[in-house]
């Protein structure tokens, strides 16, 4: 995938490859875009690669995803860091 994984504890390294492995075979998973991109924002510090997978599990309207407030701050907080401020009030006050 071209990802660096390498530095990660196992765990989380085993967690990023089953969730790649999700959205694989059902790209419109909100639940894993969500995690997958909390796991690269905040583990392998990828703000522009975990920005989108966050805002796609936002907007999937996945009650697991919309109702974890962790979701939104880390979607906000990446949003902001990849210069696309103008979105950030739509996912930080939620």
């Amino acid at each position: 995938t071209g990802v660096q994984t390498c530095a990660l504890p196992i765990s989380i390294r085993v967690t990023f490859y089953h969730l790649y492995k999700v959205l694989e075979i059902d790209p419109d998973n909100g639940y894993a875009a969500a995690h997958l991109g909390f796991v690269k924002y905040v583990y392998e510090r990828d703000a522009a690669g975990g920005a989108p997978l966050l805002v796609q599990g936002l907007n999937s309207g996945d009650d697991r995803v919309t109702r974890d407030n962790r979701f939104y701050s880390k979607a906000g907080d990446a949003l902001y860091r990849v210069g696309q401020k103008e979105q950030v009030l739509s996912y930080i006050f939620m």
